[in-house]
């Protein structure tokens, strides 16, 4: 059983990130990354004169994400019982065709875009982090802003390309999308939300359930996939605004001092913590500028003391050491002034 987890630019050995350690160079790093686009090829079977050859053109293209992830977890209850002929009738539903289309138009298959090749040179900085890991296929995918992406063991990584139409889209309704979600449905963060689903298929689940466990774990998340992608914005890549990432690094000592004041990183209160430590507009308790997920800013910040107090210490030691208490402690954390 394979684990299903949800959710060119070169650089010379002595470039660095700006708070960061060199940036390796991986310009000798040969890599074949293979992309699938489903959506074309589930476009193109809808007009086949028989939707059971449609539908068995897909299984053969596609024999494990067809049934596996596309049956299993994409199409509506009702169908996931069907097969062949009533799949492929779904799919030329007039809601599904027209999402089917504004990807097409967004997302041309000829073309090679930069969501692509930034994900190209991830997975040439992956090899070098992590050596042994394969290099996925990915494969695309309309999900009805069901499954924004996922990992199905390490073969497969998928995206679903309906999540990034741009913010305003006219299916990303606000009233189930709000908009500060939507701020980040566009094609820049393709390549960060990616690289986020397999480095999260690398990790286990945050063991425990107090603050300091969530923030050091989605911390580790955020500071491997800027190891990963030094190549694209910060923006994208740790998912805040310019603004929001202003604000964060002119207060981190106050919100640091928040933190213990209130005994926030030993509290395991949902209503509490879940803003701090998940997406939100904003933080309780705190000024109408702090963005929600501010701990997780914070989180990384400790696991990047913890990983320069450490140097003998590989991403994949990093990702093993799942004592939350210990990588505070050892790091010593000292927020800015």
């Amino acid at each position: 059983m394979h684990r299903i987890c949800f959710w060119i630019l070169l650089f010379s050995l002595a470039a660095c990130t700006p708070d960061g350690p060199p940036v390796p160079d991986v310009s000798g790093i040969d890599l074949d990354l293979t992309v699938r686009r489903f959506e074309d090829d589930l476009a193109n079977v809808r007009d086949l004169d028989s939707t059971l050859n449609g539908a068995q053109v897909l299984r053969e293209q596609y024999p494990v994400f067809y049934d596996s992830v596309w049956v299993e977890l994409l199409l509506p209850g009702r169908l996931r019982s069907q097969d062949s002929a009533m799949v492929v009738a779904w799919s030329k539903q007039p809601a599904l065709r027209k999402l089917l289309d504004s990807v097409q138009v967004a997302f041309p298959v000829n073309a090679k875009q930069k969501w692509q090749v930034d994900l190209m040179q991830a997975f040439k900085y992956a090899k070098h982090y992590f050596p042994e890991k394969p290099t996925p296929t990915i494969v695309t995918y309309p999900s009805e802003l069901t499954l924004g992406a996922f990992t199905y063991g390490e073969a497969m990584l998928g995206i679903g390309l309906d999540f990034y139409l741009g913010d305003g889209f006219s299916a990303y309704d606000p009233a189930v999308v709000p908009r500060y979600i939507q701020r980040s449905m566009n094609a820049d963060h393709i390549a960060s939300r990616a690289i986020e689903a397999w480095v999260s298929g690398q990790m286990d689940e945050a063991k425990g359930e107090r603050m300091l466990d969530r923030m050091i774990h989605n911390g580790k998340l955020l500071y491997i996939k800027e190891r990963l992608l030094p190549h694209v914005a910060d923006t994208a890549v740790l998912g805040f605004s310019a603004d929001q990432l202003a604000w964060l690094e002119n207060n981190e000592l106050e919100m640091w001092a928040h933190y213990l004041d209130k005994e926030l990183l030993y509290e395991t209160n949902p209503g509490l913590i879940g803003k701090h430590v998940g997406p939100s507009p904003n933080a309780p308790g705190m000024p109408p500028e702090a963005p929600g997920g501010n701990a997780n800013w914070v989180g990384m910040n400790i696991v990047e003391q913890y990983m320069e107090r450490r140097p003998d210490l590989r991403l994949q030691d990093l990702i093993d050491e799942k004592d939350s208490q210990r990588i505070l402690t050892e790091s010593k954390y000292k927020p800015k002034r």
